[in-house]
């Protein structure tokens, strides 16, 4: 399957992009998304914030089911890290359910490593992308 990805830096921008089908590339510091599509159909959302001059802070990711083992996850990843990495941030943080195994794979698999910050039914992961 042809997946095309998009780096969005503002939600109005992310609204407008989810109404269209290119494969504009666009960066921004204080937030960035990106948006996997098939078919002109959004079926992927990475979303972050910028924690501090280093590191960003993914918020969320989401992958419809229908899409789930073909890659869209890591490639989801791979993108937000290469934008990342491009405007000068070094680590990459997200936090995952302490129950989600089939996301802590996908994040084990993409050379995060869980820390020992605890927080309630969650695990905090961490990736330095220099």
């Amino acid at each position: 399957m042809n997946f095309t990805y998009e780096i969005i830096e503002s939600c109005t921008e992310l609204n407008n992009v989810l109404n269209r089908n290119n494969d504009l590339v666009t960066q921004g510091s204080e937030f960035m998304s990106v948006v996997a599509f098939s078919e002109d159909k959004p079926i992927g959302l990475l979303r972050t914030r910028k924690v501090d001059e280093k590191t960003i802070h993914i918020k969320t990711v989401f992958v419809n089911v229908e899409h789930w083992s073909k890659g869209v996850g890591s490639n989801l990843l791979t993108k937000i890290e290469a934008a990342a990495k491009e405007q000068g941030f070094d680590t990459v943080t997200l936090m995952v359910s302490e129950h989600n195994s089939r996301a802590k794979s996908l994040y084990t698999k993409m050379r995060f490593i869980k820390t020992d910050i605890p927080i309630t039914g969650f695990e905090t992961w961490t990736k330095h992308i220099n």
